[in-house]
């Protein structure tokens, strides 16, 4: 019942309430409740509030409107990060990814000018290399990223417990990486 104020209304898909920690579908500008949150493990203390405002990129002011904590799993050691999500009315959406006190500034590629370069022996479905704006960027890890706590607005149905397939490639000081569903595929490039 307390007050919830959306930055990009028309674009929201999904926010948590800043009181009770539930998420909700936005339809319309209609608030549906899902679910409350689960508690987790993950660090939730994110370093960064929403609302807070900074200047990245070309001058470009952005706000912090949502925030995510991801995981993923090797050895069955579990390693979680924080993603930020940015907004910018003339610009739209970036990402701006906190691990292990690194930083990275994370903008959407189009999947066209992203170039594939398979193994030699065709074995896998994954490319070894891709090449993205004149760079050449190799493969440094694949595996499943999970979604552990989201605060804040998000302009998909983000679920705490999704799942996507997550390849990184890197050619430092840039990462090139691919986060791909049944359903779609997404690049995005971050600059350290």
């Amino acid at each position: 019942g307390g007050p919830l104020s959306l930055t990009a209304p028309d674009k929201a898909e999904r926010v948590t309430c800043p009181n009770c920690d539930s998420l909700l579908d936005v339809n319309q500008g209609n608030l549906t409740y899902l679910k409350a949150l689960t508690p987790t493990n993950a660090d939730t203390a994110f370093v960064l509030p929403i609302g807070a405002e900074g200047t990245f990129a070309e001058g470009v002011k952005f706000r912090i409107i949502g925030a995510v904590v991801r995981s993923v799993t090797f050895d069955g050691i579990t390693y979680y990060w924080h993603e930020y999500l940015l907004y910018n009315p003339r610009v739209g959406f970036r990402w701006l990814v906190h691990s292990d006190n690194h930083w990275n500034f994370v903008e959407p590629v189009n999947p066209a000018e992203v170039e594939a370069t398979f193994g030699s022996t065709m074995l896998t479905s994954v490319p070894t290399m891709v090449k993205y704006n004149g760079r050449t960027f190799k493969i440094f890890q694949d595996a499943p990223a999970r979604v552990e706590y989201v605060k804040g607005e998000f302009y998909w149905r983000v679920e705490q417990g999704e799942t996507v397939r997550a390849i990184d490639y890197v050619s430092a000081p840039m990462m090139l990486s691919q986060e791909s569903t049944a359903n779609e595929v997404n690049w995005s490039a971050g600059a350290y």
